[in-house]
């Protein structure tokens, strides 16, 4: 599986912008096999299969959020997880700790 980390996705974006950015991943056939909200972090996982072009995927939705500089996208190659936080491992190896 592949994952994409997208910060500050729920307080930079509309309701109508958020239904539209998924509208627009269906319409690329880029249909997330799982998401995951991060509302401590306002933020959200998208989960890619491995048969999809992942670094197809990761260029058309930084563009698609390239106008707005407060949303930041970035690859994660590890998630841990335990009853407290969440850890993740970013593919430039940077790491990030979010409170549960």
């Amino acid at each position: 599986m592949y994952f994409l980390y997208i910060e500050n996705y729920l307080n930079q974006t509309t309701k109508e912008q958020k239904k539209d950015f998924f509208n627009f991943l269906i319409e690329k056939s880029f249909v997330p096999s799982n998401q995951k909200i991060i509302l401590s972090d306002k933020s959200l996982i998208l989960e890619f299969s491995k048969n999809q072009n992942f670094e197809t995927i990761k260029e058309v939705i930084k563009s698609y959020f390239k106008q707005n500089q407060k949303i930041r996208i970035t690859q994660i190659s590890k998630i841990l997880k335990n009853e407290k936080k969440l850890i993740l491992i970013f593919a430039n190896k940077n790491k990030k700790e979010i409170i549960l």
